[in-house]
């Protein structure tokens, strides 16, 4: 299938490119594990966590639109950009002056210096974004697996660096900082050279982008909401030491499943688009990448199950030791989460972002339940929690998404969520010829 040889194209550089960065990520925690007070991880959780919320508001959902989209002219994507830059501005403007009120109900003074630094993110994330969506369509990988490259190490020496020289909580706010710049310039400057801007606006040519992007802001606050709701309630309800602590699990047990799903789903979100006009060959590409996803799965949360004794202890110090449950929980739930993620790369390739919003809606209660009950049993509870909610929301998901969009039966839809042998064999056949075709050359 064209579209699966598309897909395993551009796995090459999306995987190298998701290795280094989640290889960079737990580094930066293991080593900044052992300088850092857990405090400081958790007052960070809560910076990226509101940051994340404000950011939403940056492009008006109108990313998804581009996406969706195949043909959009200069004068379309000279006024998004245009209004991507003024509104982060903007924004940022707004959220200094909410700052006070934000220290004020977590009841954490040191957000009041954290935040306007942090922030500066917001403004950042205009000045590339829409070329990297842009050169995403293209599907040149290799341009943006090499800037996510450069970025992510430039962020790990500058975190150690800073962490080492006792700069306490400041070398995760610079580091990240530091990522993004890197990142957005390099696309800035690729997407000037292939997207020349023109200086000028246009409500007209934006409309269209419009109406598929309002719903996707809609369904991004409500699913911010459902997917940070873990943070907010930890940090409002317990101290920043918890949060921080939860924060630390949460992301050792998130980065390899992530490295693995940014592979797919990165690669597959150009192509699945291309699609949208044969449903039996979009159901086919999605169930088949589906199953790719649960068979690395897996493979993965399997062995960080077997393994999150001696891997924690090793990889955060001694004194973390206690968090090896709550991580065994967290990757039986990260497994699921993974599988559930990629409907949205069928919403974007569909243009049906309501069902987004609609998604987002029933999920968010749903959440803040399972967190609230799990609250009375500590962090164990909270990760036991999420995993019955996650369970209950693939069920949701197919009646809500895949059935009307795929017309796929719920047996068949399951069965796909599962690790798939077949699958396996067709991948390595795969590897086997390329490298064979490249051993002859």
């Amino acid at each position: 299938m064209k579209y699966f040889d598309s897909l395993f194209s551009g796995v090459k550089w999306t995987t190298i490119s998701a290795v280094i960065v989640s290889v960079s990520a737990v580094l930066r925690m293991a080593i900044l594990a052992r300088y850092l007070e857990r405090v400081d991880f958790g007052h960070f959780a809560l910076v990226l966590s509101i940051l994340s919320f404000v950011q939403l508001f940056s492009d008006f959902g109108l990313s998804v639109s581009v996406l969706h989209k195949q043909s959009i002219s200069r004068t379309a994507y000279s006024s998004l950009y245009w209004l991507s830059l003024l509104s982060g501005i903007a924004l940022y403007l707004v959220f200094l002056g909410a700052i006070p009120w934000i220290a004020k109900y977590f009841e954490a003074p040191v957000l009041r210096h954290l935040l306007p630094v942090a922030g500066v993110g917001i403004i950042l994330s205009g000045l590339g974004n829409l070329f990297r969506i842009l050169t995403w369509k293209e599907l040149r990988y290799q341009y943006i697996a090499v800037s996510s490259i450069i970025a992510n190490i430039a962020g790990l020496t500058c975190a150690v660096y800073m962490a080492v020289t006792g700069w306490g909580v400041w070398s995760l706010i610079y580091s990240t900082l530091l990522i993004s710049l890197i990142m957005q310039v390099r696309w800035l400057l690729a997407g000037l050279r292939r997207y020349p801007l023109k200086f000028s606006f246009s409500f007209r040519e934006i409309k269209p982008f419009w109406k598929i992007g309002k719903f996707a802001v809609g369904g991004e606050i409500v699913n911010y909401f459902t997917r940070e709701i873990d943070i907010l309630m930890i940090g409002k309800l317990s101290d920043a030491a918890t949060l921080g602590a939860y924060s630390l699990a949460r992301q050792l047990v998130l980065k390899p499943g992530q490295m693995i799903s940014r592979v797919i789903t990165d690669a597959s979100l150009p192509i699945l688009p291309k699609l949208q006009d044969d449903i039996q060959r979009l159901r086919e590409g999605f169930l088949k990448i589906t199953q790719s996803i649960a068979t690395l799965m897996a493979l993965v949360y399997g062995g960080f199950f077997l393994v999150a004794g001696l891997a924690v202890p090793v990889i955060y110090g001694p004194e973390y030791a206690f968090l090896s449950n709550v991580c065994r929980i967290f990757a039986i739930f990260f497994y699921w989460r993974m599988i559930l993620r990629f409907n949205a790369n069928l919403i974007i390739a569909t243009g049906k972002t309501q069902l987004s919003l609609l998604m987002n809606v029933i999920t968010f209660p749903l959440t803040a339940a399972a967190i609230a009950i799990g609250y009375r049993w500590g962090l164990e509870g909270i990760a036991w929690g999420q995993v019955i909610m996650m369970l209950l929301l693939h069920v949701l998901s197919w009646r809500l998404i895949l059935l009307p969009l795929l017309q796929v039966s719920w047996l068949t839809y399951f069965r796909h969520t599962l690790p798939g042998i077949q699958l396996v064999r067709e991948v390595t056949e795969r590897v086997i010829r390329m490298y064979w075709h490249n051993n002859r050359k």
